[in-house]
C-alpha cells in the first residue's frame, strides 16, 4: 500500500509540534530569568532592553528541541566590547550562579548559558543599533531577523518550518556552526517563506545549482548573475532580507548542499517515514567494537591513524576551525606521499576537552611509493632525478605525460608524515598529545566515541532508506 506524502507529513507534525504546556513553561522560564537579569543589571548605570529572540520568539521551534535566546540590548554609546567582557559577563555570572548551572560561551563576543533542566538559556549581550547597516557585532542582526520573520509568518508556515527543521535534524544537516556546516534556523525560515511549503521546497531544490543559484526574497539584486557574482565563493546563496550584503546560507557546505538535494529527490520519489526517523545504531561494547574495527580494516586492507589533541580554549567555532585546518594539512601531506586517504573525520567530546582526528588509509602497510620527477624536457633536472634514483626498485621511466617516475621504498611511514604535518602547525586552541596507531589506544571506553567511530567506519547513512528502492 502506497503511503501518501501528505499523510506522512501530517503524522510527523503531530509528533513534533509543541504542546501548549511546553510553550507556557518556556515563556514562564523566560519571564523568571528576565526578572533576575533586571535585578542584576539595576546596579549598573546603563540603559538596556531585555528581549526574547530565536525560535521561541518566532514560535517555529520543535517539541523538545528549543533553546531560549535572551538578548540584552545596550546602547552603543554607553558600552563597548571591553565592558561586556569585563563587567557584564562577570556580573551575570555572579548574580545567577546560585540559581542556575552556568557556563561562558563565545561567538562574536562572550555570552552566558544557563542550564535549567533540559533547557539551555542563552543570555546574549548585543548592541541596540538603529538598522542592520550599523551593526557592531554579528549578533546585533538577530532582533532584525526576528522582527522580519514574525512579520511574515502564519500558523501554516510555522508548521512547515517545523517539518523542515525535523527533516534536517534527522540527517544531521541542521545548524550553521562549523562542526555541522548546515542550515541555520533563520535559513530554514527564509526557505519556507520563499517556497511556501516543505514539499515545494524539496521540489524547488531540484533546480538548484551549486555556486550558481541565488534566492533573493526582497529582490535586492537586478538579476541572478549579479547576485551570484556578489557571493561567488558560496555554495548556496540566500540573500538576507534585512542585510543584502550578507548571505544567510554562507555556512552551507558543498557536502551538506549535495546531501539535502539528493534526499529531497529520494523522498519525493519514494515517500516514507524512514526519511523523517533515523534508526538508532546498534550499541556495541568495547570488545565487540574492537573486533568490528579489525574485521572492517581487514576487509579493505586499511589502517587507522589517530591524532589526539588536548583542547586549550573551549570555543567551538575556533576549535572546529583549527581542526578543519588540521584535516586539510594531513590530506595534502599524505597525497604528496602517494598515501590513499579513504576518509578523515574528527571527534570532539562533549566537555570540549579532547579531540581526535582519525584517518583511514588504504594499503598503508605497503612499503613502497611512486615518486614523481620533473618533465623529461627539463633536461638538467631530469638528469639529476635519474642519477638520484638509480637504485630505485623500478625505473626511472618517462610516462606518456613526459614526466619522469620511479618506484622506491617508502621513506616515511604515513604516521610519520601525519605527525610531521601536525607539528608544523601553530594551533592556539589545541595541543598535540599523541599519535594513535593501535586500536587499543583508541578511547573505546567512551560510549559517545564508540558510537562515533562505528559511524566513521561504516558510513551507511542511507541504510534505513535503501530498501525502498530495491
Amino acid at each position: 500500500m502506497t503511503i501518501e506524502i501528505k499523510d506522512i507529513l501530517k503524522d510527523v507534525l503531530q509528533k513534533i509540534k509543541p504542546e501548549e504546556s511546553e510553550r507556557k513553561y518556556l515563556y514562564e522560564l523566560f519571564s523568571t530569568i528576565k526578572k533576575d537579569l533586571e535585578i542584576c543589571l539595576s546596579t549598573v548605570n546603563k540603559s538596556f532592553n531585555i528581549t526574547l529572540q530565536g525560535s521561541l520568539a518566532k514560535d517555529t521551534f520543535i517539541k523538545g528541541h528549543v533553546d531560549i535566546d535572551i538578548f540584552v540590548l545596550f546602547q552603543p554609546l554607553e558600552v563597548n566590547n571591553e565592558w561586556i567582557d569585563g563587567v557584564f559577563i562577570p556580573l551575570v555570572l555572579g548574580c545567577l550562579q546560585n540559581k542556575y548551572r552556568l557556563i561562558t560561551k563565545y561567538a562574536s563576543h562572550p555570552y552566558v548559558t544557563a542550564y535549567v533542566g533540559d533547557v539551555e538559556v542563552n543570555i546574549v549581550p548585543a548592541y541596540n543599533v538603529a538598522s542592520p547597516t550599523k551593526i557592531i557585532s554579528a549578533v546585533d542582526r538577530t532582533p532584525f531577523h526576528t522582527m522580519y520573520i514574525i512579520s511574515k509568518l502564519n500558523d501554516s508556515l510555522k508548521n512547515e518550518i517545523r517539518i523542515l527543521k525535523h527533516f534536517l535534524l534527522t540527517w544531521n544537516l541542521y545548524g550553521a556552526e562549523i562542526s555541522v556546516k548546515g542550515f541555520s534556523g533563520y535559513l530554514t525560515e527564509l526557505l519556507i517563506l520563499t517556497y511556501g511549503t516543505f514539499l515545494n521546497l524539496l521540489r524547488g531544490s531540484q533546480s538548484w545549482q551549486a555556486y550558481e543559484t541565488c534566492i533573493d526574497i526582497e529582490n535586492y539584486y537586478r538579476n541572478e548573475r549579479e547576485c551570484v557574482k556578489a557571493f561567488r565563493n558560496d555554495v548556496m546563496i540566500v540573500v538576507d532580507p534585512v542585510d543584502p550584503r550578507r548571505n544567510a546560507a554562507a555556512a552551507v557546505s558543498l557536502k551538506t548542499f549535495s546531501l539535502f538535494k539528493l534526499l529531497a529527490k529520494l523522498f519525493l520519489e519514494k515517500p516514507s517515514y524512514k526519511f523523517l526517523s533515523r534508526e538508532q545504531e546498534p550499541f556495541l561494547d568495547e570488545d565487540s567494537l574492537s573486533n568490528h574495527i579489525k574485521k572492517r580494516m581487514e576487509s579493505i586492507n586499511s589502517c587507522l591513524i589517530g591524532i589526539e589533541f588536548e583542547v586549550l580554549k573551549p570555543v567551538p567555532d575556533i576549535i572546529w576551525g583549527q581542526l578543519n585546518r588540521v584535516e586539510r594539512i594531513i590530506k595534502n601531506a599524505l597525497r604528496l606521499r602517494e598515501s590513499r586517504v579513504t576518509y578523515i573525520g574528527t571527534w570532539v567530546n562533549k566537555e570540549l576537552k579532547k579531540a581526535i582526528v582519525l584517518i583511514e588509509i588504504l594499503n598503508c602497510n605497503i612499503d613502497y611509493e611512486v615518486r614523481k620527477g620533473p618533465p623529461g624536457y627539463i633536461v638538467s633536472e631530469a638528469a639529476n632525478f635519474i642519477i638520484k634514483n638509480r637504485d630505485a626498485l623500478v625505473g626511472p621511466w618517462i610516462g606518456e605525460d613526459g614526466v619522469l617516475y620511479c618506484i622506491r621504498k617508502r621513506r616515511y611511514k604515513p604516521s610519520e608524515v601525519i605527525v610531521s604535518a601536525v607539528r608544523s602547525l601553530n594551533l592556539s586552541s589545541l595541543r598535540f598529545v599523541k599519535c594513535i596507531e593501535s586500536i587499543n589506544d583508541l578511547p573505546l571506553y567512551d560510549t559517545e566515541f564508540r558510537g562515533w567511530i562505528k559511524q566513521f567506519l561504516d558510513r551507511k547513512i542511507f541504510s534505513n532508506i535503501i530498501e525502498l528502492f530495491e
